[in-house]
């Protein structure tokens, strides 16, 4: 495995080990809890970017054998380089540069498996493919999609030592390698965490978002798609449609059938050239177990649920129509392509200027809107910009990598996206409840135990102050009062006692205590401490019912809350729905009033004429 761009593999993966650890019971490296929480303070953070240049195609030798020959040489991991007779050679440095014999399996272990731990720590996570038409982008992100589906076992266990990443096909992209790992570490620490996995896709066609995973018979017009905004959870697509899946065959079908619906067409450059940009999300959710509850978090449930996104976007490439020859249908695609690329570089140029109060362009377009978090939100962030290598491509390289080195000063502010889960949450405490009662029942036994044994102490007591004419009618009254003479020290026998007479008389009270007043001074001493851990378990026993009697009150307060704003929701739900209707009704009674008018102004027009 080759060095990381985001140097937080060997964190993410020595995360994972910690919980498999602790989950079958081995000492952990992580006890401390400031330890544990510097594993998250990698928040702010610039994009990475990496380069990829692809090897030479038949669409290169377009210009001529000329201009087919290569100008772009990657120098070293950091540093790629261009060349050109008229305007010398430059060189420009990034956080990863990927040659042209550079494997898929390799493009992964350096840049999609960081991402994919990240999100299962908890963070958003965003892979970006920009470049120009031709170079790659789609083959880095996606590859060969149908011999991948065909290589997966159609066994519902495709994780935990039976399918790996080793075993897709050596073209596999991005995708498939991330799904593939995702659910493989998914599977290694199931037995302490719940995970809930949920799939979208949607393409941008000429700045109109579609949903590729709805239902055919389901029209755009129906459920319309609008970008929303949420205060906690960033920038979202609302009525996009959410597909489960439990395996990797659920995710990889889904996406394959949703990409045989975007738009692809033939061009001079591509006989396969993306029409559209396509943004896949795969959001993980992750709870721990119930039975872990407690030693995972602590016994109040406070961090029981995290969300992770891995986000994965392939760009439509910039074209230059003198160079696709595109008409019609396909020049009005390639106007909106390249529109939508100018407001992303204009977003990047703003962000990296390091000016404050600099207006961002987000609302300019369709894909820097939906991307606002990606650039420069809550997100770890990677643009994989891929690179033609010839001379007939000189321009759009040289474009590429500037807009790649400007990406470099973009800084993310990535954090943990807790879940407040009021289920899980309520189900803890109910636990704690049910364990609270078990344990009052343990103490009231074992109270009932401790007044039975005082109460025999007092029988025996009664019944030597019977025997003994020189003892107190009541032995019990200076029971208080020997307590603090429980730790004076009893005095030694006497002297002049031999080992045969105290053997004689042992049964009975010591010689050096003839009367047995020493033997009654113990016994009212040990009631004494009987009864003091009596009234200190049943204080106790008072306190721990009065923390849980606010746990309760906790709970149903929370719980009240949650269904007060559950009934706000849906009353606002409600009102929204009602306001749209009327909107609807008045816009009608207008129209037709309008109509009206019309009609009547014509026949008037017409009477006019006749007149």
């Amino acid at each position: 495995m080759g060095d990381s761009i985001f140097h937080l593999q060997n964190s993410s993966d020595r995360y994972i080990e910690e919980e498999v650890l602790r989950e079958r019971g081995f000492s952990s490296e992580l006890e401390d809890d400031d330890q544990a929480k510097d594993i998250y303070d990698d928040q702010d953070s610039r994009i990475k970017v990496a380069v990829r240049i692809r090897p030479v195609v038949d669409e290169d030798f377009a210009g001529g054998e000329e201009q087919a020959q290569e100008c772009v040489l990657a120098i070293d991991p950091n540093t790629v380089g261009v060349d050109h007779e008229s305007y010398g050679s430059r060189d420009f440095s990034y956080d990863l540069v990927l040659s042209p014999s550079v494997a898929q399996c390799d493009v992964f272990e350096k840049i999609g498996r960081p991402l994919v731990e990240d999100v299962l720590r908890g963070f958003n996570s965003t892979v970006l493919a920009y470049g120009q038409t031709a170079t790659g982008k789609t083959y880095t992100v996606f590859g060969p999609q149908r011999e991948v589906l065909a290589a997966l076992p159609k066994s519902t266990m495709l994780s935990g030592g039976q399918y790996g990443v080793d075993d897709l096909p050596d073209q596999a992209g991005l995708i498939p390698r991330c799904v593939v790992h995702l659910f493989d570490r998914i599977q290694a620490v199931k037995s302490s965490f719940e995970f809930q996995v949920t799939v979208s896709y949607l393409q941008i066609y000429q700045e109109q978002l579609i949903d590729l995973m709805r239902d055919p018979g389901t029209s755009a017009k129906e459920i319309p798609l609008s970008i929303r905004e949420d205060p906690k959870n960033g920038i979202y697509v609302d009525n996009l449609t959410q597909v489960p899946a439990r395996t990797p065959r659920d995710v990889l079908a889904a996406v394959a059938k949703a990409a045989s619906k975007r738009v692809f067409a033939s061009t001079s450059m591509n006989s396969q050239s993306s029409r559209s940009h396509v943004v896949l999300n795969i959001t993980v959710e992750q709870r721990i177990r119930g039975e872990v509850v407690g030693r995972k978090t602590g016994t109040d449930g406070s961090v029981a649920a995290k969300r992770g996104v891995l986000t994965i976007v392939d760009l439509a490439g910039s074209e230059r129509v003198s160079k696709t020859h595109s008409r019609g249908q396909r020049l009005q695609e390639a106007q909106h392509i390249n529109k939508s690329l100018m407001m992303l570089g204009s977003c990047v140029s703003a962000l990296s200027s390091g000016k404050k109060g600099v207006h961002i362009p987000f609302r300019d377009s369709t894909l820097t809107r939906l991307l606002t978090d990606s650039l420069g939100g809550n997100s770890k962030t990677c643009i994989i910009a891929t690179l033609g290598p010839c001379l007939y491509n000189y321009s759009e390289t040289v474009s590429t990598l500037r807009f790649a080195t400007r990406c470099m000063c973009v800084h993310t502010h990535a954090r943990v996206n807790e879940i407040a889960d009021f289920r899980s949450l309520n189900k803890t405490l109910q636990q704690q409840l049910v364990d609270a009662s078990l344990h009052c029942e343990v103490l009231q036994q074992r109270n009932t135990l401790l007044l039975s044994e005082v109460e025999n102490l007092r029988a025996r007591l009664r019944g030597m102050s019977v025997s003994q004419p020189g003892m107190t009618d009541d032995p019990m009254g200076s029971i208080h009062s020997l307590g603090e003479q429980a730790s004076t020290p009893l005095p030694a026998p006497h002297p002049s006692s031999s080992s045969s007479s105290s053997s004689s008389s042992f049964s009975g009270a010591p010689i050096s205590d003839p009367s047995g007043k020493f033997e009654n001074d113990r016994l009212r001493i040990v009631i004494a401490r009987l009864e003091a851990e009596l009234a200190r378990q049943v204080r106790g026993r008072q306190r721990q019912a009065e923390r849980y009697k606010k746990l309760v009150e906790v709970c149903v307060s929370v719980g009240g809350v949650y269904e007060s704003m559950c009934k706000i929701v849906e009353a606002g739900e409600e009102e929204r729905e009602k306001e749209v209707e009327e909107c609807q009704t008045q816009k009608k009674k207008e129209e037709q009033s309008m109509r009206a008018k019309m009609e009547e102004l014509r026949i008037q027009r017409e009477r006019a004429t006749k007149t």
